[in-house]
């Protein structure tokens, strides 16, 4: 976890990828190539860590698991136009969305409404500097 963010030492902030539904029915039909939503799992840890509500509500008692919902964003086709905008040269249909960095602050702000940024080269003191600044 990042040190200095506001829950950066909370349990309840973690998110793990090896109990949600589509890493369910991959362990279920293959003897490998699960184990794959590790990036949305690592950005809700991130963003909740930080302080921001990443609960999806159901009308019923159902509650979807938020790095279940921000990989269903890069699996739903009926993003592909947004996030291939991101990165024209990585086709959305072609590629596993999660695997791709360019398209996470598409995905993060349609599904949590939280903005975010992706720069090549960034370094530590520059993503301090960020998370420091909210």
């Amino acid at each position: 976890m990042i040190k200095g963010v506001q829950f950066w030492n909370d349990r309840d902030c973690y998110y793990t990828q090896t109990n949600n539904p589509t890493e369910e029915v991959l362990r279920k039909r293959s003897d490998r190539g699960w184990l794959v939503s590790c990036g949305p799992s690592a950005a809700v840890t991130c963003i909740a860590a930080m302080g921001f509500d990443v609960a999806c509500r159901c009308p019923g008692a159902y509650q979807p698991q938020s790095e279940e919902v921000l990989m269903d964003y890069f699996n739903d086709p009926r993003n592909y136009g947004a996030l291939k905008a991101a990165r024209p040269d990585t086709p959305p249909d072609v590629w596993h969305g999660n695997e791709v960095p360019q398209f996470y602050p598409v995905a993060v702000k349609a599904v949590f409404d939280i903005p975010a940024a992706f720069e090549w080269g960034a370094d530590l003191s520059k993503t301090a500097e960020c998370l420091s600044g909210g």
